[in-house]
């Protein structure tokens, strides 16, 4: 019998956030860092940080779409819900700016090369691929918990239907996937039933986008609200297949934990690929707690290592020199 073949080990970038934040000082207390969506400057900041993390070598780079809403620029940034949606947009293209000015090509820009063009779209293009590295732009969509800007994202202590999460959910994915985004990331779930509803609206919206859903985790073993992590990976895993789009999306759907932890889910073999993006305090113990918790997860088969809150482009960069020979 033939083995499956194994997953090539991807980067994915670090504290895009924590990044912005020492550039351009505190952030939004309710929009975070999805409010420099909404002036000249910040984009700019957005799009420098962006090019900082592929020098460093990220193979995927994430959107700062994180707490980007349609309710959220409505209330707090005064613009009208078809704006809102502009700058959820917007964000993906200035994340494909940032992969251009770091002399990388992005996965939209390849494909566009690949499609009926103009002839000048068409040489920009393929000039751009010759030597350089393709990258991935990761839709990042914040759980229900982040939006109420609370610090109920580490606890879970909501409760919302299937139905509500989809009126808070749909418009985002459709956005971000419209925009060129090649894979959409569920970040930071403390509670499995908001992970599930995830995946029911992900199998309504019958969308090929390949998505990750991330839980926010109290400690190694448990979700933010309590409840065991390795059922809800396994709970997670089990309803991609009961929603019948799992021949689709199965193979790259992920499931991961945001602090320095193993990947609780026996990855070695599997088909399925897992994603380890700790956190630090960026101070050398725990720096190299991250780096120790990055060459662990990927010991024990996590086939995308990255970072989370105050992952600079430096220690990134440090990750990725100490992970290379696996890949």
């Amino acid at each position: 019998m033939s083995m499956a073949k194994p997953l090539p080990l991807l980067f994915l970038d670090g504290g895009l956030s924590s990044l912005l934040e020492e550039e351009v000082g505190a952030l939004h207390p309710k929009l975070w860092s999805s409010a420099l969506l909404l002036t000249e400057e910040g984009c700019e900041a957005v799009i420098s940080s962006h090019e900082a993390f592929v020098r460093a070598g990220a193979d995927m780079i994430q959107t700062v779409s994180y707490q980007a809403t349609v309710p959220g620029f409505v209330e707090h940034g005064q613009v009208s819900s078809t704006e809102a949606l502009n700058l959820v947009q917007k964000s993906v293209a200035l994340a494909q700016e940032g992969i251009r000015r770091a002399g990388c090509c992005s996965t939209h820009a390849f494909k566009c090369a690949q499609e009926p063009a103009t002839a000048k779209q068409r040489e920009d293009a393929e000039s751009t691929q010759v030597e350089a590295r393709t990258i991935q732009v990761v839709g990042s969509i914040g759980c229900y918990g982040a939006f109420l800007a609370n610090g109920a994202e580490y606890r879970g202590d909501y409760q919302l239907s299937t139905s509500e999460f989809r009126t808070f959910y749909v418009d985002k994915i459709r956005a971000l996937a419209s925009a060129g985004c090649d894979v959409l990331a569920f970040e930071t779930i403390p509670c499995l039933e908001e992970a599930l509803a995830i995946v029911d609206i992900m199998a309504t919206l019958h969308m090929a986008i390949p998505y990750w859903i991330s839980f926010q985790c109290s400690t190694s073993t448990q979700l933010a609200n309590g409840h065991d992590l390795r059922h809800a990976v396994a709970a997670v895993l089990n309803a991609t297949t009961q929603a019948g789009h799992v021949k689709r999306l199965s193979s790259q759907l992920c499931t991961c934990t945001c602090q320095v932890a193993p990947c609780p889910t026996p990855t070695k073999t599997s088909t399925t690929p897992s994603i380890s993006s700790p956190s630090s305090t960026h101070v050398a113990p725990r720096a190299h707690a991250y780096l120790t918790s990055c060459q662990l997860a990927a010991q024990e088969g996590a086939t995308i290592l990255g970072g989370c809150c105050r992952i600079f482009p430096d220690t990134l960069q440090d990750m990725i020199q100490a992970n290379t020979q696996r890949n």
